[in-house]
Parts: C-alpha cells; sequence; structure tokens
C-alpha cells in the first residue's frame, strides 16, 4: 500500500511542475500587438457601408480616401505638365528645323560675324575703312569679341537691324563654347537663337544650334536678302585678294615664243 501511496505522490509532483502556466500565457497574449482595424482594407472595409464603421475605421477610411484623391490629382496635373511640355518641345524643334531650312541659322552668325567691328571701323576715315554696302545709323560697342556685344546699322533699303551676342557661361565641352544671339528688326526681337563654336580651331565661326525665339513675317525675306548681298561681297572680295596675287606674279613673266 505505501508503494502505491508513493507512486501518487510523484505523479502529482510531476503534474504540478508540468502544469500550464495560465498567468504566464496570459501575460504573454497582453503584449501580442493588437492588429490593425484595416487589416485587410483593401479587400473587405473599402467596401464596407459608411455607415457601418466604427469611429477609428472613418478616420482610416477618410484619410485613406484623401491620400488616394490627392494621389490621383497630382497624377492628373503631372500628365498635364508633361503634355504640354511635348507640345512646348514639338513646337521648338519645328522652329529650329525653320530656321534651319530658311537658312536663317547661316545668316543670323554669318552677318553678327562680319558686322560686328562696324560701330568702331565706322569711325575711321574713308582711308582707313569703307563699308563693303551703303550703310547708316551704325551704333554699338566699339570692340568686337567681348562677352557681350552688340550692334546696329540700316543697310540701304533695309530696316533698322539690331545684333545682340552674349558669350555663354557654361563649361566647354568636347571642345565647344556657346553663346546666344539675337536679332532686333525695328526694335523687335524676331529671332533668337543658341550658338556654338569649336574654340579649337582658330577661324572657327559660331554656329546655330537650337532656336530660342522666333517670329516668322516678312522680315525673313529682306534679312536673307541683305545675308546673300553682304555674303557675295565678302566672297568677290576674298576671291578677288587670291586673284590679285595670281595676276601680279603672271604680269612678271615672259615666256616669249612659249607662250
Amino acid at each position: 500500500m505505501e508503494w502505491v501511496i508513493g507512486i501518487a505522490v510523484v505523479g502529482g509532483f510531476a503534474w504540478w511542475v508540468s502544469r500550464p502556466n495560465k498567468a504566464a500565457a496570459t501575460a504573454a497574449k497582453s503584449i501580442e500587438p493588437a492588429k490593425p482595424v484595416y487589416e485587410d482594407y483593401q479587400d473587405h472595409l473599402k467596401r464596407k457601408p459608411i455607415d457601418e464603421l466604427d469611429a477609428e475605421e472613418k478616420i482610416i477610411r477618410s484619410a485613406h480616401d484623401a491620400f488616394i484623391a490627392e494621389r490621383d490629382n497630382r497624377a492628373a496635373e503631372h500628365r498635364a505638365k508633361r503634355d504640354a511640355l511635348a507640345a512646348d518641345e514639338k513646337k521648338i524643334a519645328r522652329a529650329t528645323d525653320f530656321v534651319e531650312s530658311s537658312f536663317l541659322g547661316l545668316a543670323l552668325p554669318f552677318v553678327q560675324d562680319e558686322t560686328k567691328h562696324w560701330p568702331s571701323w565706322s569711325k575711321m576715315d574713308a582711308s582707313r575703312w569703307t563699308a563693303p554696302l551703303p550703310i547708316s545709323d551704325v551704333d554699338g560697342t566699339t570692340a568686337g569679341g567681348q562677352d557681350e556685344s552688340w550692334v546696329e546699322f540700316r543697310a540701304e533699303g533695309s530696316p533698322l537691324y539690331k545684333i545682340e551676342f552674349q558669350r555663354s557661361r557654361m563649361p566647354v565641352d568636347n571642345n565647344y563654347e556657346y553663346g546666344s544671339m539675337t536679332l532686333f528688326v525695328d526694335g523687335e526681337e524676331v529671332l533668337g537663337m543658341f550658338v556654338r563654336r569649336d574654340w579649337t580651331k582658330e577661324w572657327s565661326r559660331w554656329e546655330f544650334s537650337i532656336v530660342e525665339c522666333l517670329k516668322v513675317g516678312p522680315w525673313i525675306a529682306d534679312f536673307i536678302a541683305f545675308y546673300n548681298r553682304l555674303r557675295s561681297i565678302e566672297e568677290n572680295k576674298s576671291e578677288d585678294n587670291s586673284g590679285d596675287y595670281v595676276r601680279e606674279k603672271a604680269a612678271k613673266i615672259n615666256l616669249g615664243g612659249l607662250a
């Protein structure tokens, strides 16, 4: 009988040691994080009628809906800006193509380069410089090659032209330096262009790169006509200078019977 009692005592002690600790389980359960009110918001509570929401759910619903509405508005604003920018880029590309195909991209840099010294040279007497064609109302900076300069003049039968030039402060990129040229006709800004030049080449001219301003009008034909006149004069002068050298040398040669 004693051994039966001993077994019962040992078994009872083992059960007491291994029994579930309700207090510990309760404490562990109490520190578990509470599940969010909208644990599955998108799939269920988003479609839940507003009158079935409790106070906390209504706050979350309001914040969620406000966020989504603001994101939708911002997305629409971004699309509108993108579409407007695409239209502006297309407009600039079309204007750039027009400037190139109309030869304005050649005309303005050439005229600017040929006339930039006129304000200074026009103050000389005729024995030192004569204008290549009849001009009047010459004005502007008196020294070329500056970072900022302008020249103003009126050719015979033409409106008053003013050309402004400004060298860009952008760093040199792939041997190129940059600048801007702007043409005014009778005080109205009609053409502006971004230009570039290879500074590593001594006789490099400014070249048209992209349009910055363009007002299409009758002035284009007049300016191109002036450009053609001035270019023809300068080309003839260059050809004549080369021809003078040949003629001078030929005048000193007598081939006798070999001619």
